[in-house]
């Protein structure tokens, strides 16, 4: 049995701002913490997408990471780096973008078979939390319960083992109205998550239905009624889709999300996914702890033994504080150096180690390491479906 210390969803209560008939599009017009960051990786996120192109089944590609202070991005090739390859890296290297090719022990094809050897065989593993490949692509990153026992294993490619103390879902911005947002408070048979991005199915260019996205892990059962914490009807879930930690709510909705901190009414329009890589800065907006940027991706690519996911990114908060919070399970996770505009990154999923939010007290958790899910593994499991405008 795994040693696991997993916290059931609960409520947060706010205080419920008054609300209008229709929704004032507030723009976060301030520079926000991260800000600077997010503009800076944009070449280096351009250089890496462009190269990861070039072998998008990472059948030699071991790993990217972005060392965005320094204005490089690391490259880790396994054998022969390919004649276009290289020319890509000189293009980029023309274009001002520091490229450090290295030489990879894995490929990626070769990690991302290495975690679901694992993922498949969860039992043989006891107190397993997640498991990431690691970008210089010499093995795996996992977190475990018991580290010490873990080290006693054996894994199919080397594994650096790492303690996940305590480590909880983070199933609770507080009176949304539609068309609903992502990053609103919802409530689900009394507990409570938030609102990630909206989306649509569409089929042949023709829109099917429009909801929301949530993590899964809120409403394991699925079907159940989503409501805002005044009580407003959100809208009937789906299936739990437990290979992306998401489920989809059938609703109005609009392509925004609410930025700041708790019960804020800012917001941007969302245009875009984004590819992720280790080193890139995103910002979590849970509606239970509001806004966390400086928060910096790990790793990419993994599995998490709490949700039974796939498409795991683990990122930590470089300034030691909070990443999210119970109560921002579902929530969006975007990459923003722009003041009126968002890219979507993914799903704020669960905390490696937590600790309580405020000192003194035993709940809500808060953690400074977050794992999320990548919003196009999410689309990806979700067929056909899109973001909506």
């Amino acid at each position: 049995m795994l040693a696991l210390a997993l916290t059931v969803v609960g409520v947060i209560a706010f205080p419920t701002p008054a609300m209008a008939a229709s929704k004032e599009i507030v723009i976060n017009d301030q520079p926000i913490e991260g800000n600077d960051q997010a503009r800076a990786q944009e070449p280096l996120v351009a250089a890496a997408t462009a190269i990861t192109a070039l072998d998008p089944k990472h059948e030699a590609l071991g790993g990217i990471r972005l060392q965005v202070d320094k204005g490089l991005v690391e490259v880790y090739w396994k054998g022969d780096v390919p004649d276009a390859v290289k020319k890509e890296i000189d293009r980029q290297t023309t274009a001002g973008v520091a490229i450090d090719l290295q030489p990879a022990k894995y490929s990626g094809s070769e990690l991302d078979a290495a975690v679901h050897e694992i993922a498949d065989q969860r039992d043989r593993y006891p107190g397993f939390v997640v498991v990431e490949p690691k970008p210089e692509a010499n093995g795996l990153q996992a977190y475990f319960t018991d580290p010490d026992g873990a080290r006693k294993l054996d894994f199919p490619v080397p594994v650096d083992i790492q303690a996940a103390p305590d480590s909880t879902l983070l199933a609770n911005r507080n009176a949304d109205i539609p068309p609903f947002w992502g990053g609103a408070a919802a409530r689900i048979n009394g507990g409570g998550c938030t609102t990630g991005f909206a989306v649509s199915q569409n089929l042949f260019g023709v829109e099917l239905s429009r909801g929301i996205l949530s993590a899964g892990h809120c409403d394991p059962g699925g079907g159940s009624t989503w409501t805002t914490p005044p009580g407003m009807t959100i809208g009937r879930a789906g299936a739990n889709n437990s290979i992306s930690d998401s489920i989809y709510i059938k609703t109005s909705s609009s392509g925004r999300v609410y930025t700041g901190p708790i019960g804020s009414s800012t917001s941007k329009k969302v245009v875009a996914p984004t590819p992720i890589f280790p080193g890139q800065f995103v910002c979590t907006e849970g509606a239970a702890t509001g806004e966390h940027c400086l928060v910096m991706n790990l790793f990419v690519g993994g599995f998490s033994f709490l949700t039974g996911s796939f498409g795991v990114a683990l990122a930590v908060n470089i300034t030691g504080a909070f990443a999210a919070g119970q109560g921002d399970s579902g929530g969006p996770v975007i990459v923003s150096g722009n003041p009126v505009a968002a890219l979507a990154a993914g799903l704020i999923s669960f905390g490696v180690g937590s600790v309580p939010c405020v000192p003194g007290t035993t709940r809500p958790l808060c953690s400074a390491m977050v794992g999320y899910i990548d919003i196009n593994w999410a689309l990806l499991t979700n067929f056909p479906m899109v973001l909506a405008p």
